[in-house]
């Protein structure tokens, strides 16, 4: 009994332990509360991405861009915006690059949406956003199509031109991932403007393409006013020289007259024809050119005849309506004029002058 009593106090004393101090130091701490023992799931980022080919691409054809306005200009410290630089500053500023706003934008914040094989570029400066670019994905990180909206490029293209130029469409084409082809229809830039005028280039060609003979080639004209004043044509080899050709053309006005290969300007005569009794149009025509009238003198010689005879005529009836008479050309009297019945005279035909009293 003794033993057993010995071998249940060993047991009990060896199962009841004093408590350590890190022990009574967490029972003093409360429990934490069950919302925060929950652990949160990492955000998944749903946003698509912007594929890193597509923006070296458009980087690349920025530096194209503004090297042939250097071509164009002759300015080879050229830095203004143009439209593949504010689009590569689009794209950067979207995958989280950071970057400066390009100064003169009227918006520095745009949205993009993608549908499908297409992307949306919006300015999201006020609602609702308008559409400034959309960019057709023809084969991914190959071949892809930029519709530019003018309208709202203005203070890139230029204010004057935006509202006069038609949307520039740009195909690019990609071979190792590397821009092969640069393509585009109907691109312009205005390069210069004031009160009263501005130059604008538009360009009928605007093509490079890396391997080829002529690589870089720039067909167009300087329009000033809406009318195109200089040719201009560039072709920048694969090898050798670059080629600038400026031809400066001549407005062709339709009220101007051609003499001897000289454009004169069309001034309108208007004649003033003065008006002179019994004189015929010829007989006028023939003093002003100082030449003698076919058959002027049987003419001239009855015309005088009968202006002596109608001149006297006239004198005989002024003297006769002073005693009551009048008076016929071969001097034969009539009846008084008060008895004579009334005759409808010609309101042409001018007023004898008055016979002076004193003679």
């Amino acid at each position: 009994m003794k033993l057993a009593a010995l071998f249940i106090l060993i047991f009990v004393a060896a199962c009841h332990k004093t408590p350590d101090k890190t022990e009574e130091v967490d029972s003093l701490m409360p429990s934490p509360p069950f919302q925060q023992m929950v652990l949160k799931p990492r955000p998944v980022d749903l946003k698509p991405k912007v594929s890193k080919v597509l923006r070296e691409t458009v980087y690349f054809s920025a530096s194209l861009e503004r090297e042939a306005l250097k071509l164009l200009v002759k300015d080879n410290s050229f830095q203004k915006n143009t439209l593949f630089s504010v689009l590569s500053y689009i794209l950067e500023t979207y995958s989280g690059v950071r970057k400066s706003t390009p100064l003169g934008l009227d918006c520095g914040k745009f949205q993009l949406q993608f549908v499908k094989d297409q992307i949306f570029v919006e300015k999201a400066c006020q609602k609702p956003f308008r559409e400034v670019l959309r960019i057709n994905i023809i084969a991914k990180d190959k071949d892809f199509e930029f519709l530019f909206k003018a309208a709202e490029w203005g203070r890139v293209l230029g204010l004057s031109a935006s509202l006069t130029g038609s949307d520039i469409k740009c195909r690019i084409g990609l071979v190792e991932q590397k821009l092969s082809v640069l393509n585009c229809e109907n691109w312009f830039y205005q390069v210069s403007e004031d009160q009263m005028s501005s130059t604008v280039i538009k360009t009928t060609e605007f093509l490079f393409q890396r391997k080829a003979e002529k690589q870089f080639v720039i067909k167009g004209a300087f329009y000033k006013e809406l009318i195109p004043n200089k040719k201009i044509d560039i072709v920048v080899p694969l090898e050798g020289k670059i080629k600038i050709i400026e031809k400066e053309l001549k407005v062709i006005d339709e009220f101007a007259d051609q003499k001897d290969g000289v454009i004169h300007e069309k001034k309108e005569h208007i004649e003033i024809k003065p008006i002179e009794e019994g004189k015929t149009e010829e007989e006028i025509r023939a003093a002003k050119e100082g030449r003698p009238i076919e058959g002027s003198g049987e003419k001239s010689g009855e015309k005088s005849g009968q202006e002596g005879v109608s001149a006297e005529s006239q004198n005989q009836n002024a003297e006769a309506e002073v005693s009551g008479t009048q008076t016929t050309a071969e001097g034969q009297q009539t009846q008084p004029k008060e008895e004579q019945p009334e005759q409808q005279q010609d309101p042409i035909q001018p007023l004898p002058p008055p016979r002076s009293r004193g003679r």
